[in-house]
C-alpha cells in the first residue's frame, strides 16, 4: 500500500493490485507485471506456475515485460532447509523451523510471532508457508511454453548472471 501511495503523490499512473497470481484480471493491458517476495516460489506445482505465466501474458501488452524474484533451490534446501531460526527484538520473538522435502523441492516454514502487546504480555501468532525450490530451466521452459522470452536471470540485485549457489534470483522476460 505504501508503494501506490507513492506513486500517486508523485502522480505517477501506476496500477497495484494484489489478486491470485494464476488469474490476473487487469483494466486493460500493462506494460510491466512485477511479481516480488517470493511470490513464485508459492506457485507450488507446475500448472500453477504455468497458470501464472499464463495469465501474466494475457494482462501485458505485446513487448511487455514480466519481473519477478525467487528463493533459489540452493537457499530452500541449504541456507534455510531443515534447520530451526530464533530471534529476539525489543518488541518482538520469533521462532521459525523449516522442513525441506528433496523429492518434491517445497520447503515448509512454519513461524511462531511473539509481539509484545502494549500492556507488556506478549501475544502469539502463528503462521505457515510453503514454497517450492524452482530450478532456472523449469522457469525458463513454462515461461517459453506461455509466449515470453527470457532476456535474463540475474543474482539478486545484480546484472551478474545467475549462479546456481544464489539465494535469490530476478528473471526479467519479454512477452512475445
Amino acid at each position: 500500500y505504501q508503494a501506490a501511495e507513492k506513486a500517486r503523490a508523485k502522480g505517477l499512473p501506476a496500477e497495484f493490485v494484489c489478486q491470485d497470481l494464476r488469474a490476473l484480471e487487469l483494466h486493460g493491458p500493462v506494460g510491466v507485471v512485477n511479481c516480488a517476495l517470493d511470490g513464485v516460489n508459492y506457485l507450488t506445482t507446475e500448472a500453477d506456475l504455468r497458470a501464472f505465466f499464463r495469465s501474466a501474458s494475457a494482462a501485458l501488452m505485446p513487448g511487455g515485460l514480466l519481473l519477478f524474484d525467487v528463493s533459489t533451490p540452493h537457499k530452500l534446501a541449504n541456507v534455510i532447509g531443515d534447520r530451526t531460526i530464533a530471534d529476539e527484538m525489543e518488541n518482538a520473538a520469533f521462532i521459525w523451523y523449516n522442513d525441506f522435502n528433496a523429492r518434491s523441492a517445497v520447503c515448509t516454514m512454519r513461524l511462531t510471532l511473539f509481539i509484545r502487546e502494549a500492556d507488556g504480555r506478549y501475544a502469539r501468532f502463528e503462521e505457515e508457508h510453503v514454497q517450492r525450490a524452482h530450478k532456472l530451466n523449469e522457469l525458463k521452459r513454462a515461461m517459453l511454453a506461455e509466449g515470453f522470452t527470457v532476456l535474463g536471470a540475474y543474482s539478486f540485485l545484480s546484472r551478474k548472471p545467475a549462479k546456481e549457489n544464489d539465494e535469490r534470483w530476478q528473471v526479467v522476460a519479454r512477452k512475445v
